[in-house]
């Protein structure tokens, strides 16, 4: 019996004993919960407090107090030949990087994008970054000339898009430029790296791109749109391509595309030229002209000697 008092009597307890028990172990946990939190901001800024005394003691290295340096990279082959290198270097001028300019400035490759991206010879900037020894390394897509436009005494370099690109230069520079002319256009040239918005060169640009992988392609100088859509005589040829004979031509006639089933395609015209390339090593026949138009198995020549003409007009 008295085994049986004591079970009793150890079963007991007092009221609200349970909840005080439960009550200590949530602050407990509690307690637990912020002594952890406090060691992670702890450790926390203690590793930003390194972070910043080695990025200091990183950026007080003589590598980050050389002078700033600009690397153009990824530039595509035809820009890096010898003679477009004032190409590269009209593109460096137009950073703006400067020696006294510090490395750590947070702003520098932003700056350095905005600039490249005024430049003319600049389709897109695709990157510019920071790399190690000072050098500003900066990737761009360029824009390649694909012709020369003649207008009044000057000529003016444009892409395949006929966005104008810097620079104007004297007839006489161009001579061996090896770049089709085109001539004939009518409105005036726009700023560097505006479209020159005009239809008239916009037919000659897709002729020189038809034109250029053309086995006879060293024989044609130049690309004529005087008579573009017919404007000065609707039974003249529209265009016509200029050979390096002084005066001969070929009479092209229509834009690519605007055939409207008056004149063979501009496919066939240029298997036309290659068959008469092939069988004359001429693609002009050696002819003062040769008219294309008709048929796109036979040509029209002169059947007498014609005065000679100069190629383009002044």
């Amino acid at each position: 019996m008295a085994r049986k008092r004591r079970s009793k009597a150890k079963s007991k307890r007092e009221p609200g004993s349970g909840w005080i028990a439960l009550g200590g172990y949530l602050s407990k946990a509690r307690t637990v919960r912020v002594a952890k939190l406090a060691c992670v901001v702890g450790v926390t800024l203690a590793a930003l407090l390194g972070l910043g005394r080695l990025r200091g003691y990183v950026y007080s290295l003589p590598d980050y107090h050389t002078p700033v340096r600009l690397k153009l990279a990824d530039v595509p082959p035809w820009l890096q030949r010898r003679q477009n290198h004032h190409i590269l270097q009209s593109v460096e001028q137009e950073a703006g990087i400067s020696p006294e300019q510090s490395y750590l400035d947070d702003g520098l490759t932003q700056c350095v994008a905005e600039r490249l991206g005024r430049s003319g010879w600049v389709r897109k900037v695709v990157s510019v970054e920071k790399c190690y020894g000072g050098r500003i390394v900066a990737r761009c897509e360029y824009r390649q000339p694909i012709a020369w436009v003649m207008h009044g005494d000057w000529c003016f370099l444009v892409d395949d898009e006929c966005v104008r690109l810097p620079g104007r230069y004297a007839h006489v520079q161009i001579a061996s430029a090896g770049l089709l002319q085109i001539a004939g256009v009518s409105s005036p040239p726009p700023d560097v790296g505006q479209p020159w918005d005009a239809e008239d060169l916009s037919a000659a640009i897709k002729l020189v791109t038809e034109l250029a992988d053309q086995p006879f392609r060293e024989q044609i100088i130049a690309v004529l749109v005087y008579n573009y859509d017919g404007r000065e005589d609707p039974y003249e040829p529209h265009m016509e391509l200029a050979t390096d004979q002084p005066g001969n031509r070929i009479r092209w006639g229509r834009a690519p595309g605007q055939e409207l089933g008056l004149e063979p395609t501009a496919e066939q015209k240029l298997a036309l030229l290659q068959g008469l390339y092939r069988k004359y090593r001429r693609v002009d026949m050696g002819k003062s002209y040769i008219d294309i138009r008709r048929s796109p198995y036979s040509v029209d020549v002169p059947t007498e000697p014609a005065t000679a003409r100069s190629a383009l007009r002044s």
